[in-house]
């Protein structure tokens, strides 16, 4: 039987597919990417109350249910084994949750404890799930042109917003819909996106040069030591991770970026970022200082009750813990604890997998490179519920590591 050719997709109906692709569901559940990038328009359209927002969080989960319906069922995988770790933490920390809002009455910050679930588990879980069902069709064409998007719209949105950012800046730069800490997480989410393509592409070379140094100024006047330092962790774990030709190239671009900064930098940019790496006190720094009260207090909670845990904050300072482990162990205990301590494991073998394989894309290593920057930083500024990119970033690469292994075992058998 002859089949009729099959007719060309209509523009219109490829740039929906492309807006509506995995790698754009990824990149807007992703925090540092998508949502903060659109949190900047909604400072300008709607600065006060939660409506923007919720437009955001809500968008973005249309856009994963588009993706996850229009994928078709041979790229879907089933459920992981190698998710059951964490799903089992999962259940008792869902429990916990519910029970310290519930019957404890506990509020957790920021206020909200609707709040608090609904990000949970409609901007962290459901989306992890969802994400590492249908990674492989994450193309590398839809995530390099995505990205670019995006860093471009970040700066626009930056600009809409320089009134507000230069009046900021002194201090802190910051909005009222992103904070410092946000807005230097994302300038290095796209930091990191150029330094690992930056020769795969002329296009993103030139791109490169003209936006990189305008997002080492907005981490230099946001002044977050958590995002400089785990971003500098970062690059320094894929160097000694990765081997062979890239790991010279990345040497290579490094070193040069480190001389144009050295050369042509204003001295003004340098001495505010060292200020704020040299704040890192734990006598006369309130942030550090209150980092170690919330530690301590986290720990003797723990303590306490350490089989299952009690509370799912830290009630010295009224907040989480700024560390998830820390923020598990009080809240779960050692049982619930052992299977979360599993899965950091396997996300760290899988992220190591990845990172070595020279046959991997380039999403797959940029979303491993998310997810060492956003697992380092969930150890000084971070809390299990909130953690949105962690958990996104670490299912996805299970799901990419271990389910190669079985795939590639399962056509060794047939074979």
């Amino acid at each position: 039987m002859i089949f009729p050719p099959r007719r060309p997709m209509s523009r219109p109906l490829k740039v929906f597919r492309f807006l509506t692709s995995p790698a754009a569901a990824f990149l807007l559940l992703f925090p540092t990417i998508g949502y903060y990038t659109f949190a900047a328009y909604v400072n300008v359209i709607f600065p006060e109350g939660s409506v923007g927002n919720i437009v955001i969080r809500a968008g973005s989960l249309v856009i994963l249910s588009i993706a996850f319906t229009s994928v078709r069922a041979r790229q879907k995988k089933g459920f992981n084994k190698f998710l059951l770790p964490v799903t089992i933490f999962l259940f008792f920390y869902t429990l916990r949750l519910v029970e310290n809002i519930l019957f404890s009455d506990i509020e957790i910050i920021p206020g909200n404890n609707t709040l608090v679930l609904m990000i949970f588990f409609f901007s962290s879980i459901i989306p992890a799930y969802v994400l590492a069902f249908i990674e492989p069709a994450i193309r590398d064409e839809d995530m390099v042109a995505l990205l670019s998007g995006f860093a471009i719209l970040f700066l626009v949105g930056v600009w809409l917003n320089r009134e507000a950012l230069a009046e900021s800046a002194e201090v802190r730069m910051m909005l009222t819909k992103i904070n410092p800490i946000s807005l230097s997480y994302v300038a290095v989410s796209f930091i990191l996106y150029y330094l690992i393509q930056f020769s795969r592409s002329k296009r993103v070379i030139i791109e490169a040069l003209l936006i990189t140094p305008v997002l080492l100024v907005i981490i230099s006047l946001a002044r977050s030591r958590g995002a400089m330092i785990s971003g500098i962790l970062t690059l320094i774990i894929y160097i000694l991770i990765t081997k062979g030709s890239r790991r010279i190239s990345m040497l290579v671009i490094l070193g040069g970026a480190v001389t144009l900064i050295a050369l042509f930098a204003n001295p003004i940019y340098l001495e505010s970022a060292m200020d704020a790496l040299n704040r890192i006190d734990t006598h006369d720094d309130l942030s550090t200082k209150g980092r170690i009260l919330s530690f301590e207090g986290a720990w003797e909670q723990f303590l306490e009750n350490p089989l299952i845990g009690r509370y799912a904050i830290e009630l010295q300072t009224g907040v989480y813990s700024h560390n998830i482990l820390l923020d598990s162990l009080m809240s779960v205990g050692l049982i619930g604890s052992i299977p979360f301590a599993l899965h950091i494991g396997l996300a760290l073998r899988a992220t190591i997998g990845i990172i070595r394989n020279h046959t991997d894309s380039f999403a797959h290593v940029f979303i491993a490179l998310l997810f060492i920057r956003d697992f380092i930083g969930s150890q000084f500024s971070g809390s299990l519920w909130g953690s949105s990119g962690f958990w996104i970033t670490s299912f996805i690469v299970i799901s990419i590591w271990y389910g190669r292994k079985r795939n590639q075992l399962t056509q060794r058998v047939i074979l």
